[in-house]
Parts: structure tokens; sequence; C-alpha cells
């Protein structure tokens, strides 16, 4: 088949490294595949749509968009990348099947001729930070094949907006790269994700851990992210990873005993699968599709925006290393359901059904 991923931009981020690492697959599978990114998303209104972006913090979103051009390489992609102008018919390839991926590329793709493929939507989340409700909302009932990325995008298409899902497709991990370190665990050194954007629940770690600390003065707080690390947390982290190329990704994680996972809201949530595969014990909030990778037997699971609960599951693990190590060996079995060849298989199989 021939297959187009219409991508809002190309920089860093989990979603992003998402649709790559599915275009890569495909490509492994021997599908034609190739991702179009435009230069301009809203090109009529793309400086009150980079303001609107600005007042509403998300800061991370403006970087990656203007860092498009260099950001596209930071992964090793099988598939063929292309900037346009913009994401008009006359830049898109012919093909089987066009996909549009975050919300701002549905309104595009909706409009597309048969000529560009049958039409696809790969819902990962729903991105009312993106854009308003009634124009995110309205993207879900366009006439697009809709593919969700979990049991909770699915159930949220069907019940809220009475769409039929062709299929769950989950993210996944390369287990030839997150797999566990062959050093001894020291029980001490705890790995978060450093994001700004307040919903990623950065604080509440932050404030978990500081309390942990006062009870085990020896415990170490790792920290990895695509964004430097602000002053007050560059005092307490006693390791920071910056924009870890692809190689060295699972590093963080190999070096690390317990992650901590304070999102308060994810559309699938990787850094806790990643986590497990490495054989962290994790402490994640019930964010995303936590649900569908995790259980009591791999993972403590605690309620979102609860950092008193953060902070009771820290020092259970510091006090229980035994509890440490039953956790980490049950995640990495847990995390082996999620590779990337199950998953793209599954998602090639809902295309070829659904053509």
């Amino acid at each position: 088949m021939k297959i187009t991923f219409i991508l809002p931009f190309a920089g860093i981020t989990g979603g992003i490294k998402h649709y790559f690492s599915i275009a890569n697959g495909l490509v492994d599978l021997g599908h034609e595949v190739n991702i179009v990114y435009p230069g301009k998303l809203f090109p009529k209104q793309n400086a009150i749509w980079r303001v609107e972006r600005y007042f509403r913090s998300i800061k991370y979103f403006i970087e990656a968009q203007k860092g498009n051009e260099e950001s596209s390489k930071w992964f090793k992609l099988k598939a063929k990348i292309k900037k346009v102008p913009d994401l008009s018919e006359k830049y898109i390839p012919d093909a089987d099947v066009v996909i549009a991926t975050a919300n701002e590329t549905a309104d595009w793709v909706e409009k597309y001729s048969k000529s560009k493929g049958e039409k696809f939507y790969y819902v990962l989340d729903y991105e009312t930070w993106a854009r308003s409700k009634e124009d995110v909302d309205k993207t879900f009932r366009m006439p697009l094949k809709k593919i969700a990325s979990g049991t909770w995008q699915k159930d949220f298409l069907e019940n809220d907006f009475k769409q039929k899902v062709y299929g769950i497709a989950s993210p996944a991990i390369d287990l030839n790269t997150f797999k566990p370190a062959s050093e001894k665990k020291q029980y001490n050194r705890i790995l978060m994700l450093y994001h700004p954007l307040p919903y990623k629940g950065v604080s509440d770690g932050i404030e978990a851990f500081n309390r942990a600390k006062e009870k085990f003065p020896d415990i170490k707080l790792i920290m990895f992210g695509v964004q430097k690390l602000p002053l007050d947390l560059e005092k307490l982290v006693d390791k920071f990873y910056f924009k870890l190329p692809e190689e060295k990704i699972a590093v963080p994680y190999q070096q690390s005993d317990i992650f901590i996972w304070p999102s308060h809201r994810e559309g699938f949530g990787l850094p806790p699968l990643e986590a497990m595969a490495c054989g962290c014990a994790v402490i994640t909030t019930n964010s995303g599709a936590v649900a569908d990778f995790t259980d009591k037997n791999c993972a403590i699971i605690v309620p979102v925006k609860d950092s008193e609960a953060i902070h009771q599951s820290l020092i259970k693990l510091l006090k229980d290393q035994s509890l440490q190590r039953h956790l980490g060996q049950n995640a990495i079995k847990k995390a082996s359901n999620f590779s990337w060849d199950k998953q793209v298989k599954k998602f090639e199989k809902i295309l070829i059904e659904n053509l």
C-alpha cells in the first residue's frame, strides 16, 4: 500500500515519535510510506494561532514548531518525510490511505479528493489544549475512519460522539532499546520526566520526592526531558538527561530504580511503559491508557492530582526493596506485550480490512 501520514509538525514529542515509529514499522512490512507536515498549519491565521498557543502556555509546542527543520532529523526515520508550505491537496501525494493525526490535520484531510486515499483519523488524545473544544469536537464528527490508540479513546468516540471505531492500535516500545541494565539495583534512584506543562503533574512528583527525602536522605532524583530545567530544580536534581539521542533514550530508565509518572492527563502515556520494560518499579497516575498496560502486580496506580498518594507509594517502595524487585520483574513481562512488531501489524490489519 501507499500510505500518507499528515502531521501537524515534526518536533520532538511523544506523539510524533509514535507516528514515526508506526511509519517505520509499515515500511518494514513492505509499504510505501510518506510523512507530510506543514511550514504553516493554518496559513491564513498562523500568527493568531501562535499567539493563542503562547497564552495557553504551550511553549513546548511552539518551540517544536520552530524547530521543525532540524527536529525531523532526531529520529532514524525509514519513511519519506517532506515539509510543505501548508497541507493543501496539491502538496499531498496520491496514495491508497491518508491518515489524519492531531486534530488540526483532520480539517485538511476531510477535504482531500479520493486520489489521496481512503481517509483515516488516528486519535491519540482529546486535544482541547490545542484548539477550542468546539473545533476539536467537530473533527471527531467528520466522516473519517477512526482508529483509537487505547480503550479510553475508543469508548470516548463511541459513547460521546457515536462514531464507529475501526480498531485499536496502541503505542508500543522497541524492546531491543528498552530493556533492563545489567548493573545491580541501588533502590534509591528516583526518575521523573521534566515537562513544563502543568498537566504533566511534575510539581506533584517533586512534592512527593521532597517529602520522601526527609525520611530517606540518600535518595537521588534523576530527570530527563527536551526542555531545560528551571533553576529551582537544577539544585534538587542529581542528574539531568537533556535531549538524549535515540540510541541513548533508555539510559535514564536503566540507571533508575523507581519511576514516577504524575501526569494529570495523557493520550496514552508511553514513559511508564518504557520504564516498565527497563525493570523500574513504577508509580503512575491513572491517566491516559495506563489501565491498558498496567495492573497492581506490575505498578502502583494512584489517582491524578494526588501528591500524597504518590508520596505514600514512594515511601512504601523505599521501605520494601523486595516489592521494588517484584514490581520491576513483573513489569518487564507485561511490557513485552507492547512490542512494535505486534502493534504495527494490528495497525496494518485495520487499514487493509477497511479499504
